[in-house]
């Protein structure tokens, strides 16, 4: 494992804090695992992506079920940024590894809108924590490796789980040793979050599951609903670095029906939210569902906080559906909370703030 880092201050837009001192960073990891085998073709035009839409909407989903399994090493790097109050508190040696879901980079933890509004960063370090934000494989500034027999859940668990082991022995060079590491995940984050304290629970010492729940049956027809393109030819120039298996849904109007909530977010949101949106690898897709989730060796706290709406866990509508998630953390002081007026995209709902509130009032009382 290497590193490059470079060091600045920042001066937050946000009234919350006056000042941050972040640390920008390339990790570069060697990962190896047993990744999946599929058969679909490679991706050429965007009837063919229309066409394999279909082949994931199918009852049966055979087209879209692994052929076998291969063992898979890869060479990544990893961009992220770590930021810690200017000024070192009682909570500043917790750290907070924030992993973003599909659709989003690390930014989707510290957006150039509103911040005020929207930061959960700027929020966590005005509670004096510090936190760990980084682009998953395939998106923002980190590396982008085929996306069909790479980008996979395997090997982004194995990302996860490695940056989590370097940043307890402060083997990143981030100058703190963290008393305590929380893993706070949105998503597809979420469920990586989960299956790492699934495999390695003692390496975390609390969850904090946003936009999530453990029942999946709505999911294939939510992320069918997207309209599959290919993404290099969805917008040639933005994404002209991307191989052609790596997707995106047409316009805004896709990312709203996905992650927000009418009435309960702004123009200005949404716009930045399909500005800043990432494509998404098909191996990544096929993979999300697999792996264990009963996390019955995990005994430290959880919080799963979804949004009143969410399309993706819930089918829209998350009343007497996320009590589910209790069989999968046994042994943890466990909070389930349906989080008012908002989506599958809570950072950008109106409400945000109140989503932090509730999280570092539960960081508070359990930790």
């Amino acid at each position: 494992m290497v590193h490059s880092s470079s060091i600045f201050l920042a001066l937050a837009s946000s009234a919350l804090v006056t000042a941050r001192i972040c640390i920008d960073t390339d990790v570069c990891l060697k990962v190896t695992t047993q990744n999946a085998q599929f058969s679909f073709p490679t991706l050429k035009t965007n009837e063919q992506a229309a066409d394999l839409q279909f082949q994931f909407a199918l009852r049966d989903q055979e087209a879209v079920q692994p052929t076998g399994y291969e063992t898979v090493t890869g060479n990544y790097t990893i961009n992220a940024r770590f930021c810690t109050p200017d000024t070192p508190g009682a909570n500043s040696k917790t750290i907070q590894i924030l992993t973003h879901g599909i659709g989003f980079d690390k930014n989707y933890w510290d957006p150039e809108v509103s911040r005020s509004n929207y930061s959960y960063v700027d929020t966590a370090l005005a509670a004096g924590y510090s936190t760990f934000f980084y682009d998953r494989l395939g998106n923002g500034k980190s590396s982008k490796p085929n996306p069909n027999t790479h980008v996979q859940s395997f090997v982004e668990l194995e990302i996860l789980t490695q940056l989590t082991t370097f940043i307890r022995e402060d083997a990143i060079g981030l100058g703190i040793t963290p008393e305590k590491v929380i893993h706070v995940g949105h998503s597809y984050g979420s469920i990586l979050s989960n299956r790492l304290a699934v495999d390695t629970p003692e390496l975390s010492d609390g969850l904090i599951l946003t936009g999530y729940g453990h029942n999946f049956k709505w999911m294939q027809a939510s992320l069918v609903a997207w309209g599959f393109e290919i993404a290099r030819l969805q917008d040639p120039v933005r994404f002209a670095d991307f191989a052609s298996e790596y997707i995106t849904w047409a316009t805004k109007w896709s990312n709203q029906f996905f992650f927000l909530k009418y009435p309960f977010f702004s123009t200005e949101a949404l716009d930045y939210a399909e500005e800043e949106k990432g494509p998404v690898g098909l191996g990544t897709l096929w993979t999300i569902g697999m792996g264990d989730f009963v996390a019955s060796g995990f005994e430290k706290p959880v919080l799963i906080i979804t949004g009143q709406y969410d399309l993706p866990f819930c089918g829209g509508n998350c009343t007497g559906v996320l009590e589910s998630s209790e069989p999968y953390f046994p042994n943890s002081t466990l909070s389930i909370v349906t989080h008012p007026d908002a989506g599958h995209g809570i950072n950008l709902q109106f409400n945000a703030q109140d989503a932090y509130k509730t999280i570092l009032d539960f960081l508070e009382e359990n930790l």
